[in-house]
């Protein structure tokens, strides 16, 4: 009995170990690929984008109920506290390209943007206030 116990939680230990070792070099390559891009390209790929300004991107969905009733609260508190920063939204159904792109997985997914445009952090789920704070003080 116990090494059936043993043997399944070893098993959901790999599980969870593989998982979260792939989020973690997903997570990478999306930063680095986004580095390796120019301000111009995020430029034309973010509507409203401005340029010399901290930014944080939320991929969104109409369907997705945690990005309307979790995530956009929190960055309109967010928009509140800061005023030198800009929040844009990019709705995957209307551009599944582009989310492909930023190596978006779920929703909702925020990214960080420091002033040149370059990503310094990105968030898969919803983000709590204070950890985009944080993300946020380390680019401004």
């Amino acid at each position: 009995m116990w090494d059936s116990l043993f043997i399944t939680l070893g098993i959901m230990a790999v599980g969870m170990g593989a998982f979260y070792a792939y989020r973690w070099v997903h997570m990478r390559q999306a930063l680095q690929h986004l580095s390796e891009q120019s301000t111009d390209i995020i430029r034309q790929d973010l509507l409203g984008y401005q340029p010399d300004m901290a930014s944080v991107v939320l991929f969104t969905a109409d369907y997705c109920a945690p990005c309307k009733l979790q995530q956009r609260p929190i960055l309109k508190q967010l928009r509140q506290q800061w005023d030198n920063i800009q929040v844009l939204e990019v709705n995957v159904e209307e551009n599944p390209q582009l989310a492909e792109a930023w190596g978006v997985m779920s929703l909702p997914t925020t990214f960080v943007l420091d002033k040149q445009g370059k990503p310094h952090g990105v968030n898969h789920g919803v983000a709590s206030l204070q950890k985009l704070h944080t993300q946020l003080q380390a680019v401004v």
